[in-house]
């Protein structure tokens, strides 16, 4: 399996533009007719390899992950030959250009070094792409889809959907640590039934003990071990220094103190 960095910009279209599992087409030919910067990235790429997805001007931000769906098929005329893909997931919270530039496993990215205009498909290694997925967060509810859009003027006074679509990325792994674990908080002990009756029922948020861009190489997940069923404000204490996750143990700590002071 390989990895990449997958660019667009807000000029034609954005992922935002896309529905989780919507099968898309990306054409190796631009509309000059001319093939596309680094071609041999497209050639590369084959069903079942995985990319983020980054908006480039002016959001700067990678907004989601997905496969690619089908290689190059060069029977078929020039203006029909692309790559195929699909968005799997999309991030709660976006990863910006800024910060991966300061990350220490991500600041060597090709693209990076190669420039933002050579080309719009990169490859990138296994390490880097889960440490970007590990930096945004995902929606936790397969069930509940919410979308936030924040209207950004652009310099021509038009206005563009910025934000993005949250979803969850393992739901079979999710359902598996709620029926171990159930369905209130296990750091703070909220019950979202409890507080909001049926609009709550069956909501619960899940968060992985062991961060996956810390693991060397891939892993079954213990969803008894790895995985803890959390409310949204935990969660989000769980992820408030991107750089030095909080333990489960040391939030519980962090509620204990202050609800005792």
């Amino acid at each position: 399996m390989q990895y990449w960095w997958l660019s667009t910009n807000t000029k034609d279209w954005t992922f935002l533009d896309n529905e989780i599992g919507e099968d898309d087409f990306w054409c190796v030919y631009n509309e000059s007719g001319n093939k596309r910067r680094i071609f041999e990235n497209f050639e590369a790429a084959q069903a079942g390899d995985c990319f983020v997805g980054y908006i480039s001007y002016p959001l700067q931000k990678v907004v989601c992950v997905g496969k690619i769906t089908h290689a190059i098929d060069l029977t078929v005329p020039e203006d029909h030959q692309g790559v195929g893909f699909t968005v799997t997931s999309f991030l709660e919270v976006p990863v910006s250009l800024a910060e991966l530039k300061q990350d220490p496993v991500c600041k060597n990215l090709k693209h990076f070094r190669q420039g933002y205009s050579l080309g719009s498909l990169f490859s990138i290694s296994k390490k880097q792409y889960e440490r970007i997925v590990s930096l945004g967060t995902f929606y936790s509810d397969r069930n509940a889809l919410d979308l936030t859009s924040e209207l950004t003027p652009s310099k021509e006074g038009r206005q563009k959907r910025v934000y993005t679509t949250k979803y969850e990325r393992n739901p079979k792994n999710r359902d598996l640590a709620i029926a171990i674990h159930g369905m209130q908080c296990q750091i703070c002990g909220f019950d979202f039934e409890e507080m909001y009756g049926s609009l709550g029922a069956g909501f619960i948020e899940v968060h992985h003990v062991k961060p996956l861009h810390l693991q060397d190489e891939e892993f079954i997940i213990d969803p008894a071990t790895d995985l803890v069923c959390v409310c949204a404000n935990c969660h989000r204490m769980l992820h408030r220094k991107r750089d030095d996750i909080v333990t489960v143990e040391e939030l519980r700590e962090y509620v204990r103190r202050n609800r005792n002071s």
